[in-house]
């Protein structure tokens, strides 16, 4: 992988890892994305959960942030 990227889930207090991803072997990220919040809404449990993408290396950076009032919002960029 290029540039790695972590996608994680807090719905009890704690960030949890569900996948690490290459962000340039993403074909479309705006689906990316939008399946990630897909896959909380039919959990029903969005008004407890949060979403981010980071980055894999120490510190992490976070590149983009979910929640239910929000949406995807980016926070830095990743160059």
């Amino acid at each position: 992988m290029t540039r790695p990227v972590k996608l994680q889930i807090n719905q009890k207090g704690a960030w949890r890892d569900m996948m690490t991803v290459d962000i340039d072997q993403l074909v479309d990220e705006k689906q990316f994305l939008a399946v990630a919040a897909e896959l909380v809404e039919y959990s029903g449990q969005e008004a407890t959960t949060t979403m981010r993408i980071v980055t894999t290396a120490s510190p992490l950076v976070c590149l983009m942030a979910w929640s239910t009032a929000g949406g995807w919002e980016k926070v830095t960029t990743y160059d």
